[in-house]
């Protein structure tokens, strides 16, 4: 993961080094987190919708542009930044 974005009702998440799958991408990481989000909890609830979006990324110039939108997200809760998870003030 090259940069992620949570905000209260969506994610964004830019993904390097993976199949041009973005189904089966976004698949994992929502059952990941769901069984990690149900541990933290400790109940079951579901977590996330069915669907989602994806676009391919090709070229360096696209993945920077990408993770520049993602870090600019209004409202952003936490993020994930260079593999660290940050929490931030949902005022920004």
């Amino acid at each position: 993961m090259v940069r992620a974005a949570v905000m209260a009702n969506h994610v964004h998440v830019v993904v390097a080094d993976c199949p041009d799958d973005g189904p089966g991408v976004r698949r994992v990481l929502k059952g990941v987190t769901q069984a990690a989000l149900g541990r933290a909890e400790a109940r079951r609830r579901r977590w996330w919708t069915q669907g989602g979006s994806n676009r391919y990324l090709h070229g360096s110039s696209s993945v920077e542009a990408a993770v520049a939108y993602v870090a600019q997200q209004r409202h952003i809760l936490a993020e994930v930044v260079n593999g660290t998870i940050v929490p931030r003030d949902a005022a920004t």
